[in-house]
């Protein structure tokens, strides 16, 4: 072991240990000199010094067995401390039982070891102390540094004190004026030599205050839980940094980093998630890598947004091999360096693939043998697929039907699918391509060895193509947002708890006989108004609503609902064993009559028959109601392929003749 360890690191030990052996013999030296004097000490040295020795090489090894060699003196903390205590007092007790039994402790006045405990406590504690006062630029620091960027603290929390601490060991470019408590429980008081100057009422007044001072705050920084603060509280912090002319910043726990990085908090501008207030969810972290650990994944659809943070949250858990297939050359060369990048001892396979493609899906998946298929590949924006059915039909019907036909067939031991909230009681064509994508994964589930898991969620925030985006480059411009109905509601959740709790949601499936046919369902929390999300993003901005800019309401879009549904009535919930996940029943539905509505579903797009694809599709998912525009596109549809039977017989005709 020692072989092995690094140079450096065994240098440093030994100069620790060293200054805890001259420390330990200097302890009982000064006991021994505060209890008989040092006329008397010099007397009594030859008998003294083999004691004072002893004493040393006693503190030299209790604080080699307690690991205080080994601590890092500019991070010395309060398990520093401890292990001082305990090594002190070890050596007392040692030392005590030695000379008695050695000199029946003649030779030494009793109470010389009990001095030497508090001498050596402090001789130990005190050359840490300095070194990591000195380290942090604390020690003999009389005046306020100017250079650094004055930062106002939000928060009078454990993420706070973790930020002081980082800020003293670390080349931080801010100086910390001061904290802002959430209440006003602890105004007055500090947090390591930092006054708590106010509560969340008092922001302007310590903005004033500072800028008075000729120290204007630099950085507003929230160090708190989103679910600490209100979105209105984000807002009016939001308007306060807007109004001094500073910058509006959240703490954030460090993402996943490099080998070789440092774990540290992370500051980034507070973002349109923190105003969802949404608890945090704790993640069986051992079921999931238990899931994914050392199997072979599949993931389509991996360069979406969705599929790629499930691509990089899987990676996490060090599969055996990890194939990463999308029709999208761009974004699967994008998450495939990334994966690289991050982690360069992992297998993975990064193909070109169509889920349409039946013969393509059936030989890659083949080639693959994933024990794991994650589905997330799908059309998904409403208003495009209402235009263009067969275009959803082709991809999130018969497209899920390939890639579940192909798990079972290559063997794979698990299936998670990825739904929607618009597969209940669908009103739009997207909807209802879904849920007649999730009736054949059910049915399927009931039937074969190999499990599939359904998870059914909501809206998510910065997904390609949400109004999240939408909203922000709306702002950048100007103006005006554009949002569909004063009424409107959507359920959200960010990327990363989604794909988390999709994954959580396989895991939890594929072990849980009793989940076969039904259907996971994540808990989103409370829905969010379109109109409400929108303002509040405008004062985030530190500008104001139809003044700086406007909001238009533009009428609903074919298809869409002013609210969505996470499950139907018809559908009996319970609660997972996982929090944030829900068990549907939904209705089942007949396998052979299901394999057949697909089959005249891909005959309707291979022919491209729109008004076949939709009346089969009508058919199928007998809940689904089409909005009049898909009625009129099949009927449209249909006449076109009338006249153009008609103008092709016609033209065969005239040929035929001439």
């Amino acid at each position: 072991m020692i072989g092995k360890m690094h140079f450096r690191t065994i240098w440093k030990r030994a100069l620790a240990t060293a200054h805890d052996f001259t420390m330990g013999g200097g302890a009982l030296m000064i006991a021994l000199a505060l209890r008989v004097g040092t006329d008397d000490l010099w007397l009594r040295f030859s008998t003294i010094w083999p004691a004072a020795l002893l004493f040393a090489a006693l503190i030299s090894v209790c604080g080699f067995a307690f690991g205080l060699n080994g601590g890092i003196w500019r991070y010395a903390s309060l398990s520093d401390v401890s292990a001082i205590f305990k090594t002190v007092t070890l050596a007392v007790l040692l030392f005590v039982l030695i000379q008695f039994l050695t000199s029946r402790l003649v030779d030494l006045p009793r109470s010389a070891p009990l001095i030497a405990w508090f001498v050596a406590i402090v001789l130990l504690a005190g050359p840490r102390l300095a070194y990591r006062l000195q380290k942090s630029r604390r020690l003999f620091s009389f005046f306020p540094r100017t250079a650094k960027k004055p930062l106002l603290l939000i928060g009078a929390t454990d993420q706070a004190e973790r930020f002081l601490r980082e800020n003293e060991t670390s080349k931080s470019e801010y100086d910390v004026v001061g904290i802002i408590d959430l209440a006003d429980r602890s105004v007055g008081r500090e947090i390591r030599g930092v006054s708590i100057v106010g509560s969340l009422e008092d922001v302007r007044a310590v903005m004033t205050r500072a800028e008075a001072r000729d120290r204007p705050v630099d950085t507003i920084l929230v160090a708190a839980l989103s679910t600490q603060l209100s979105a209105d509280v984000y807002v009016e912090l939001a308007q306060v940094a807007k109004e001094h002319d500073a910058k509006f910043m959240r703490l954030y726990e460090p993402t996943k980093r490099l080998a070789g990085e440092e774990n540290r908090l992370e500051i980034k501008r507070v973002a349109v998630d923190d105003l969802l207030g949404r608890r945090q969810i704790e993640l069986d972290r051992t079921r999931l890598e238990g899931f994914l650990g050392g199997r072979r994944v599949l993931v389509t659809g991996a360069g979406g947004s969705i599929g790629s943070e499930l691509s990089r949250q899987i990676a996490e858990q060090r599969p055996a091999q990890l194939w990463l297939l999308d029709i999208s050359e761009f974004l699967l060369h994008e998450i495939e360096m990334d994966l690289r990048r991050r982690h360069p001892d992992l297998d993975i396979r990064g193909r070109i693939a169509n889920v349409r493609e039946r013969a393509q899906i059936f030989r890659l998946v083949e080639e693959a043998k994933p024990d794991v298929v994650v589905h997330a590949a799908a059309l998904k924006h409403v208003p495009i697929v209402e235009a263009q059915p067969l275009e959803g039909l082709a991809t999130n019907a018969v497209g899920t039907r390939n890639v579940v036909d192909a798990a079972v067939a290559s063997g794979a031991e698990v299936m998670v699918m990825i739904s929607t909230d618009k597969a209940v009681r669908p009103s739009c064509f997207m909807g209802a391509t879904k849920r007649l994508a999730e009736m054949y994964a059910q049915a399927l589930d009931l039937e074969s060895q190999t499990r599939f898991v359904t998870v059914r969620f909501g809206n998510v925030l910065g997904s390609n193509g949400s109004v999240v985006p939408i909203f922000q480059r709306q702002i950048e411009k100007g103006g005006p947002i554009t949002v569909t109905h004063p009424d409107m509601e959507r359920y959200f959740m960010t990327i990363a708890e989604a794909s988390q709790l999709v994954l959580q949601a396989g895991a939890l499936g594929e072990k849980d006989p009793l989940s076969r046919g039904k259907i996971y369902v994540l808990d989103m929390g409370q829905p969010v108004k379109i109109a409400d999300l929108a303002r509040q993003m405008i004062q985030l901005s530190g500008l104001v609503p139809d003044v700086d800019v406007k909001i238009e309401f533009v009428g609903l879009r074919p298809g869409e609902k002013l609210t969505e549904e996470l499950f139907d009535s018809g559908e009996t919930l319970q609660q997972s064993f996982t929090p944030g996940i829900f068990v549907a029943s939904p209705r089942g539905a007949d396998l052979n009559q299901l394999r057949s509505a697909l089959a005249k579903i891909n005959a309707a797009n291979e022919a491209g028959d729109v008004g076949a694809g939709v009346r089969e599709l009508i058919s199928a998912v007998g809940e689904y109601v089409p909005d009049q525009s898909v009625r009129a596109l099949a009927e449209q549809a249909s006449a076109r392929a009338d006249n153009i039977v008609t103008l092709t017989k016609g033209a065969d005709a005239f040929l035929s003749k001439n």
